[in-house]
């Protein structure tokens, strides 16, 4: 084991940008398509963050390979631009991912309060029309969910 440990820069000092790649797989016998945020490495691990955020919508209308159409893709994509531009003032979390498999879409964020998150989203939760969306909050230090993508 390495005698030091890895000094993180104080979460507001984190340099971090919008890098996204896409990748495809399979989630049990569904097709699964992952856009994972790859210009979050410098947060990854980081003691701020310790708890990974799940958002998940399931969808109306999927299509045989259970993806939404083009209509409902709009939509999806309303709900990714409101839960960023919410959930990631003042860092408060970071959107590392986004999976869609299996008749649902789940954006992926870690979080630096839990309990301020899970307020958040229960209240974003009734501004959004088109979607019911599910949250799930739990500890995740290790940054697992993150990098068994990544």
């Amino acid at each position: 084991m390495w005698p030091f440990k890895r000094r993180y820069p104080d979460k507001k000092d984190l340099e971090l940008h919008d890098s996204w790649s896409v990748s495809q797989g399979k989630h049990g016998s569904n097709p699964m398509i992952v856009r994972i945020n790859r210009g979050i490495v410098a947060a990854v691990r980081h003691p701020a963050y310790t708890h990974q955020v799940g958002v998940a919508v399931p969808l109306r209308a999927p299509n045989g390979n259970g993806f939404p159409a083009p209509e409902e893709t709009n939509e999806l994509n309303a709900i990714e631009d409101l839960l960023d531009t919410r959930l990631t003032a003042d860092r408060l979390c970071l959107h590392v991912a986004t999976i869609s498999t299996g008749g649902m879409r789940e954006f992926v964020f870690y979080t630096s309060d839990a309990a301020g998150t899970h307020t958040l989203l229960k209240d974003l939760s009734k501004q959004i029309s088109t979607h019911q969306i599910q949250h799930i909050i739990q500890p995740d230090q290790k940054w697992r969910i993150y990098r068994q993508f990544a």
